[in-house]
């Protein structure tokens, strides 16, 4: 990985058959960066995310992950977790929260290949940083919503990633759950991960990351919170009048009252008590 840009994205765009869902994305993100992506529900970041992965195709443009096309990563897709937008599994599904974590693990373990020693022991790893430790043999579905989303975080971790990407990790959870994984994201960054999450934290995110990419289709602005978020950028962003507020300890974001579906407010006004 010799090249310091992780991630580089050139004139990016991609569809869903007559839809324009992300509009002419030029972003770089350098090695041991976080990032986070924020945005109004629909403008692209949920997409901009799953092509990075390669899970989507643009349309045109050019996207690198560790300086090759992400179809092209082949044992280099190892390097990167993955925590996707709330996951739904079926409360009677009989899985346990450690074979959740394991299955992170099976694209090093490849197929018709049984888990070795290495790859238990790196499971109950990443169930000890996220606190989970004392649920391995619970069923998945039994948890509270706070708790499964702390097992998916440890299945992307169970691979030690190089490049963490994360789609909305804190929505629908309580606070403590929200702050303990910023607080994960935290002590991985420290280490030298490099983390692109997708939130609508705005005030919150604004504390842990090193730049926002502010998206609505296209790229608003891209930069480090304190110069990035002004009233300007979260205008041209959601489409409204919007102004960041300092409050205490904790920035919170103030819009129009009948914008607030359309942002997710419930999640931009979130606090610690």
């Amino acid at each position: 990985m010799d090249s310091e840009f992780v991630i580089e994205l050139e004139h990016v765009y991609v569809t869903y058959q007559t839809h324009l869902a992300v509009k002419d994305v030029t972003m770089k993100v350098r090695r041991g960066e976080f990032l986070a992506l924020l945005g109004p529900n629909g403008a692209g970041k949920t997409t901009l995310i799953k092509t990075i992965l390669g899970l989507t195709e643009p349309a045109s443009g050019k996207v690198q992950v560790f300086g090759v096309p992400p179809r092209s990563l082949g044992e280099r897709r190892s390097w990167i977790g993955y925590v996707p937008q709330a996951t739904k599994i079926d409360p009677n599904f009989p899985i346990r929260v450690f074979d959740i974590v394991l299955m992170g693990r099976y694209g090093k373990i490849g197929l018709l290949r049984r888990p070795s020693r290495a790859d238990k022991e790196a499971t109950l790893r990443a169930l000890k940083m996220v606190n989970m430790t004392d649920h391995v043999d619970r069923r998945f579905g039994d948890l509270s919503g706070g708790q499964q989303q702390r097992v998916l975080v440890a299945r992307a971790l169970v691979v030690d990633p190089k490049l963490l990407l994360l789609d909305e990790p804190t929505t629908g959870v309580d606070v403590t759950t929200s702050t303990s994984v910023y607080d994960i994201l935290t002590d991985l960054h420290l280490q030298g991960v490099t983390i692109v999450m997708v939130s609508h934290d705005v005030g919150v995110v604004s504390q842990y990351v090193d730049k926002v990419a502010c998206i609505n289709q296209s790229l608003v602005v891209h930069g480090p919170p304190k110069e990035v978020l002004t009233e300007e950028a979260l205008s041209d962003m959601y489409g409204c009048a919007a102004m960041m507020f300092v409050h205490g300890p904790m920035p919170h974001m103030v819009v129009k009252k009948e914008m607030a579906g359309v942002i997710g407010l419930e999640d931009v006004h979130r606090r610690k008590e």
